[in-house]
């Protein structure tokens, strides 16, 4: 949004000493407020270089370069302009704001901050300074004082809509799903063709876990902005959520064909791809992602996921070992370099990942999980059960926790808490293979031969190759 209007700007040329000539002046000044940031940039920088002008007319021409480079994405041109503007006019509100934004474009949160509290002491009711400010602490995570500052614009302007909007998100980035989705509902009334705040309400029902609502929210924004690229990727991630992970990829692919430098909707596609199984085309958009932004750690560990699931272990433990390194306290690498290493047979390995994973974050189920069946495999029985405990508590119900705690007592030789363990997981999916087989063993083991063939049957039908699993775990199945 442009900060300065178009008529102040003709007013402080108006009022200067212009020795150009006046239809030269007057070309330069339509130059400088044009919306074409080139056209803007060059009418602007004439004005300036006339060395004629007054201070009021210079701040005012640095102003609207500055908004030029901004749109441009020129950030730092665009701050030196502000800068220039402020120092000709010390009380340039407009201007504060203006840089205050730019700095919110370079995350540099504290300096946009600054420059906001600056503009709202110049002007108390500057009711876009408040709410811009608010956008910064939204930057930082300091979600109840973006919130103050959203009420205070709302406040002097009720008929705020993009301060509603906001409200919203900070709501919604707090957990506080419904009162977010109240503010979007509001900011539709005021706006009814408001394309963000359908997708902002569509984010905030996706993380309510209702799917179908949040595209139909998605559907609106597309349909009132056909170019709205985060539209069609949140479209497609609520699809993938729905596990129609075709329908996901066409999203993806609309995307991308809006915004081939879209790196997330290369790797939400590769994701889509990888959760059906299509490794080849999965690594393929992890790859152009990663080319895409080389500093993108999830692209790494994703692609890792990729290499994992075609058995390419060493490759997938050096795409893990590249996200760890861009990222050192992302605890889901050091959890996924744990399951590849568990796959490839190194337990001492894979439960130190998956430590270091617990460390970084206390309440990580699948670490605690898959430390759980590291353990058991290892023998090291009495830890592996607090692990799946532990789980259990984040997670109730996880009926690979369960499981697990099945073939801790299987080896224990708890044999009737054994098939407890695994009723309780066949309760969930009957055609679990491992539940089958390991309550077979246990049934054998007990001399029930009728229960256990019954089972063991049932289970290498569904999973042919369950014997050696249980062989590679510890637990060889016992003669009929």
């Amino acid at each position: 949004m442009r900060i300065l209007p178009i008529i102040a700007l003709t007013a402080m040329l108006g009022a200067g000493a212009i020795t150009l000539p006046a239809q030269e002046r007057d070309e330069n000044r339509d130059r400088c407020m044009s919306k074409d940031p080139d056209t803007s940039i060059t009418g602007c920088t004439l004005l300036i270089l006339t060395g004629n002008e007054t201070e009021a007319v210079l701040a005012a021409a640095f102003n609207e370069r500055g908004i030029a480079y901004r749109h441009k994405g020129e950030y730092d041109r665009a701050i030196n302009d502000y800068g220039q503007a402020i120092r000709f006019n010390p009380d340039f509100a407009e201007a504060f704001n203006n840089r205050g934004n730019v700095y919110n474009l370079k995350g540099q949160y504290d300096r946009a901050i600054q420059d906001f509290d600056k503009a709202i002491r110049l002007m108390p009711k500057f009711v876009q300074a408040i709410n811009d400010r608010g956008n910064a602490y939204v930057g930082k995570g300091e979600y109840d004082r973006a919130i103050k500052d959203y009420d205070q614009a709302i406040k002097l302007n009720p008929s705020y809509a993009d301060a509603i909007n906001n409200r919203g998100i900070a709501h919604d980035d707090k957990g506080e799903y419904d009162l977010a989705i109240e503010d979007f509902d509001q900011a539709i009334r005021l706006i009814p063709a408001f394309a963000s705040a359908f997708y902002n309400r569509g984010i905030a029902r996706d993380n309510k876990g209702d799917y179908d609502v949040a595209i139909e929210n998605y559907d609106q924004a597309i349909r009132l902005d056909p170019n709205y690229v985060d539209a069609y990727v949140a479209r497609g991630n609520a699809y993938a959520s729905k596990k129609d992970y075709d329908r996901a990829i066409g999203e993806y692919g609309q995307a991308i064909g809006l915004d081939p430098k879209d790196a997330d909707a290369f790797i939400n596609r590769g994701d889509a791809y990888r959760h059906k199984s299509d490794y080849d085309r999965a690594i393929a958009d992890y790859d152009q992602a990663i080319k895409l932004n080389p500093i993108d750690e999830e692209a790494f560990s994703d692609r890792g996921l990729a290499h994992n699931g075609k058995g390419e272990y060493d490759q997938a433990i050096e795409d893990y070992n590249q996200a760890i390194g861009l990222n050192s306290s992302d605890a889901k690498a050091f959890n996924d370099r744990g399951a590849c290493y568990r796959s490839m047979g190194d337990l001492n390995r894979a439960i130190q990942d998956y430590s270091q994973a617990i460390k970084l974050n206390p309440e990580f189920a699948d670490a605690f999980r898959n430390r759980c069946w590291s353990r058991a495999i290892a023998n090291q029985l009495q830890d592996a059960l607090a692990d799946c405990n532990q789980s259990l508590d984040l997670t109730p119900n996880d009926v690979v926790a369960l499981g697990a705690i099945g073939l801790i007592d299987l080896k224990l030789g708890k044999l009737d808490a054994a098939i407890a363990d695994y009723n309780a997981t066949l309760k969930y999916d009957q055609k679990l293979g491992s539940s089958l087989y390991g309550r077979g063993v246990a049934e054998r083991l007990k001399g029930d031969k009728a229960a256990a063939d019954a089972d063991i049957a049932a289970a290498q039908a569904i999973t042919p190759g369950i014997a050696d699993e249980f062989a590679k775990w510890g637990v060889n199945t016992p003669k009929p």
